[in-house]
């Protein structure tokens, strides 16, 4: 990779945007890629805001990135010691369609407060059954008894204090208590970092900085959280975002409640440094109300057929209603008044459906009470909010400066449950209307196999490029051009990717017969399987006139070379007569074949019969191995400046090791089936006896985010 060399900029591109473009390595952290499989992973909706602020902290603006760190300041205001830099700041890694775009555009952040914001597992930390009550259970010092007792959703049997350690384990199985800390994440004044309540019972910090907890909501001390910084400067988050929770269904039984409320973030509200000089921050509340949905597939094994029923899948879709109770920046004071900054937010959103949100209209800078300066926002019509330029005016309302931005070629689905994402959110315009892929799917400790159609949930990355920034123009009319490339990984953890290419083969053997012409015509298809247990699937569609005493149908016979039958069917028929309108047979069956030369047979025995079967199957090429394969998001391919007539600091970006290979690590790959037991309860009408037993099934959840453990 070309290193970057500063000579070829002017101090004011300098000034304007820092590249930090180095060699890029994915991982679960800085791209997103990952949660745990929890029923609770569903209560993270947070504010646009929020959301914003974990993808900062996800993939941080570092050499990792190969991302462009791009920032238009803004203002600076100072009291004492303090300084808080507003400026507005744009991430290129693509779109996440599962969230509202921000207040100030679709991949920008206001910057210049502070938030805090966590991902929960299952409780929020600090609720009955949360994991400040699991800790104090297994230390001894606890007494848990969330809503008096925890019943067993299938069986009903209530548990109770006296079953000791054997009871707390199992209300971690049945999600009870909860076994996973929250992850908190907190950006503020050039300070990023995330911390956590670990067995302890004390909350653990991982910054850039040196940054300890004086206080927290949970302690007893107070409603906020206090972080002081490394110049003992103190940062009051005394204001929280609350989000509401309605599953639509009681997923928990009696320990989780239907609707389920919680604080998700908490807003920067005081700044203060050892002299006691202070700025206070200051917002505007509002109210987002979202819908979430997860698909699911749930086939069960016949294990017991009285008790766990049949093979046959169900699929469900569930849905979720959030309700966000935000909170907007309004204004940052000096503690004596003499700077404000006022954020005006007046016009309505018209891409966040019946939510009254408002986009950022202007930056207002006033000292001693009169207008120093304003910086407008002007957005463009472009399906979800789109930052168009910046004008920067004066007290007089004249514009003096202006940034403009392009953005690549592309329209963003305003709908944030649209299906058409890849597995990590961004979006691929697959036209799906679910969140499953396809796949087939085994039965657990049965010989069958299911196979559901699905969506590509494969990233494609002229459509995750859609709307991500390709230019801005500078004041003086100078203009910084991005190029970008998909995500690749060569590493899954620390296992190599070198896989062989996947070809699907297709034969087609039909049959129909032409009383006009010869008769019956036949055209088989014989293929090769080339490895042992190979899956294929054989779709079969006919039709015929032919009546019950004629007992002769139109037929498929799988052969192998010795000419042994390997599957034989026919055309379904009962005693009807068929004269007068054709039965009609549409059949997939699933045949496991070991290696060797196969023929599909096809007969059409009477006028107007027909019948086609196709095998398909996929076959894997050797010959040309995967080496890396598209990962989460864009990173930067290139990048140049066109100053007048000149084209300057071109650069282009590479992300191979020496070998050719990508230097991408992920620490698992996206999944969507999970082997379980489910316990079912059942009547023997016989013996009038119930009973409760395990039937071992899979489920396949299609998340809007990729699952991996």
């Amino acid at each position: 990779m070309e290193t970057f060399n500063e000579s070829n900029f002017s101090p004011y591109y300098k000034f304007q945007i820092l590249l930090l473009l180095f060699v890029w390595s994915l991982s679960v952290k800085t791209q997103n890629a990952t949660q745990s499989y929890n029923a609770g992973d569903q209560l993270t909706p947070k504010s646009p805001q929020a959301e914003m602020l974990f993808k900062f902290h996800d993939i941080p603006v570092s050499e990792y990135t190969g991302l462009p760190s791009i920032n238009i300041p803004v203002y600076t205001i100072n009291s004492g010691n303090l300084t808080a830099n507003i400026s507005l700041d744009y991430h290129s890694s693509g779109h996440y369609i599962g969230a509202y775009a921000n207040w100030c555009g679709q991949g920008w952040k206001l910057g210049g407060g502070g938030m805090i914001s966590r991902r929960i597992g299952g409780f929020a930390d600090e609720d009955a059954g949360g994991f400040i009550e699991t800790v104090d259970q297994f230390t001894g010092s606890g007494s848990y008894d969330p809503y008096g007792n925890c019943v067993n959703a299938f069986s009903q049997e209530i548990y109770t204090h006296q079953q000791g350690q054997q009871f707390l384990h199992e209300s971690i199985t049945e999600q009870c208590l909860d076994s996973e800390p929250d992850e908190f994440i907190f950006s503020v004044n050039g300070l990023t970092g995330s911390f956590i309540y670990d067995w302890t019972g004390t909350f653990k910090v991982t910054c850039n900085q040196h940054v300890s907890i004086l206080q927290t909501p949970f302690d007893g001390s107070g409603n906020a959280f206090i972080l002081v910084g490394p110049d003992g400067t103190q940062y009051t988050f005394g204001s929280a975002e609350w989000t509401a929770v309605d599953k639509g269904y009681d997923s928990h039984a009696s320990c989780f409640p239907y609707v389920y409320t919680y604080r998700s973030s908490w807003v920067l509200t005081e700044m203060k440094d050892i002299n006691g000089a202070q700025l206070f921050f200051d917002y505007t509340p509002f109210t987002v109300l979202q819908k979430n949905e997860t698909d699911f597939i749930r086939i069960s094994r016949s294990f017991d057929v009285e008790a766990c029923g049949t093979t046959n899948p169900t699929t469900s879709r569930n849905t979720s209603w959030t309700t966000i109770n935000s909170l907007q920046l309004s204004s940052i004071r000096t503690h004596d008044g003499i700077e404000v900054v006022d954020f005006n937010a007046n016009t309505l959103r018209t891409d966040v459906g019946s939510n009254s949100m408002k986009r950022l209209d202007d930056i207002r800078i006033f000292v001693n009470n009169r207008e120093l300066k304003r910086f407008v926002l002007n957005y463009r019509n472009h399906g979800r909010l789109s930052l168009n330029s910046i004008d920067e005016r004066n007290a007089n309302n004249e514009t003096k400066n202006q940034y403009a931005f392009s953005y690549h070629n592309g329209v963003l689905p305003t709908d944030i449950n649209s299906k058409s994402i890849d597995h990590w959110g961004y979006y691929n315009n697959n036209g799906a209307n679910k969140l499953t892929p396809s796949h087939h799917y085994k039965i657990l400790g049965a010989d069958r196999w299911v196979y559901f159609p699905g969506a590509d949930r494969e990233p494609n990355l002229q459509y995750t490029k859609a709307d991500v920034l390709r230019s801005i123009t500078y004041p003086t009319g100078a203009k910084s051009f991005f190029e970008y490339e998909a995500n690749t990984y060569g590493y899954i953890n620390d296992r190599v990717v070198n896989e062989p290419t996947i070809i699907q083969e297709e034969y087609l053997a039909k049959a129909f017969y032409d009383p006009n012409g010869t008769g019956s015509y036949n055209i088989p298809q014989t293929f090769s399987i080339n490895s042992d247990t190979t899956l294929v699937r054989l779709d079969i569609v006919g039709w015929t006139r032919a009546e019950y005493v004629d007992f002769i149908f139109p037929s498929v016979s799988l052969k192998d070379s010795t000419g042994q039958t390997i599957k034989y069917f026919e055309i379904g028929h009962d005693s009807t007569p068929h004269d007068a309108y054709p039965q009609t047979t549409q059949s997939t069956e699933y045949i496991t074949l070991d290696k060797g030369t196969y023929t599909l047979f096809v007969n059409a025995p009477w006028a107007d019969d027909y019948i086609q079967a196709q095998i398909i199957y996929d076959h894997p090429d050797y010959s040309q191995m995967i080496q890396e394969k598209d990962g989460p998001g864009l990173r930067l391919s290139s990048t140049y400046q066109i100053e007048g007539a000149d084209t300057i600091g071109y650069k282009s970006f590479h992300y191979k090791n020496a070998s050719g290979k990508s230097t991408g690590v992920i620490y698992d790959e996206p999944q969507y089936v999970y082997e379980d037991w489910r316990l079912l309860g059942y009547l023997n009408e016989t013996t009038n006896e119930r009973r409760v037993v395990e039937c071992p099934s899979i489920a396949v959840q299609g998340n809007s985010k990729a699952v991996v453990n």
